[in-house]
């Protein structure tokens, strides 16, 4: 019983862990996910049960896609993190640097495996070249980095995915130009992030365009930026309603 008790407490502290990681970009890689998921179910619908073959592995492959990048991000940004953002983990002292190494050494091989088991050789394959690409980018401190990573990140995430539904459901039929419209978007809008990150991002002597521009310049950037969300936001909405109410007729 005592056994029990402790391996259930172990248990509950790791998902207490996991999710204290995972929180704070959940958002964008919840979205990104969904983003992908509605754009190739829109071109080719399925059968009910289809997606109850689709969902569990679309969600092991979000979650292990958002682990890699959430553990790795973090271990490396514990100063700037104590800044920025002192909720996450390690700041908070809910793990300690040694813990989360362990984690991050684990990160570079469980996820694979299991997306492999579940999901089959390509998207294993995407799984282990986004862990990759965390050690093989260039370390360059330009904005222009920055902002790439971001999309490649997100593209691989995409190819990634799609992987999963082509196994899961072979049939289904891929956009392949949405790679290409999203590549786009995340490297234009990533830097809405940087505003309110600006002070650890000074400490850390990072070049980011809300540090390196003018203060009417930055002014201007986040007044368009918002504006090309807004806009984008709007178009996909009334693309969704032209698109869908006629079936609610």
């Amino acid at each position: 019983m005592q056994f029990l008790q402790a391996s259930s407490g172990r248990f509950a502290r790791e998902l207490h862990i996991t999710w204290a990681l995972l929180r704070d970009n959940a958002t964008a890689h919840l979205g990104n996910a969904v983003a992908c998921l509605t754009a190739r179910l829109v071109a080719s619908p399925l059968a009910p049960i289809q997606y109850l073959e689709i969902i569990p592995p679309f969600a092991l492959a979000t979650i292990a896609f958002a682990y890699v990048f959430d553990i790795a991000n973090q271990i490396t940004s514990i100063e700037e993190d104590a800044i920025n953002k002192p909720f996450r983990p390690i700041p908070a002292g809910l793990l300690t640097k040694e813990e989360a190494s362990r984690r991050w050494f684990l990160s570079w091989s469980l996820p694979a495996i299991a997306v492999l088991c579940i999901s089959g050789r390509d998207a294993a394959v995407y799984l282990v070249i986004w862990v990759a690409l965390h050690y093989a980018w260039p370390r360059f401190n330009h904005w222009v980095m920055r902002n790439a990573f971001t999309a490649v990140g997100v593209t691989i995430q995409l190819k990634l995915l799609d992987a999963v539904i082509s196994h899961a459901v072979p049939t289904i039929q891929m956009v392949p130009h949405l790679d290409v419209l999203l590549f786009l978007w995340f490297a234009l809008t990533i830097h809405i992030q940087e505003f309110h990150d600006v002070e650890g991002d000074r400490q850390q002597k990072r070049q980011t365009l809300p540090l390196i521009l003018p203060p009417k310049a930055v002014d201007l950037l986040r007044a368009g930026t918002g504006l090309l969300i807004i806009t984008e936001a709007c178009e996909s909405s009334t693309w969704s309603l032209q698109l869908f109410w006629p079936l609610a007729w």
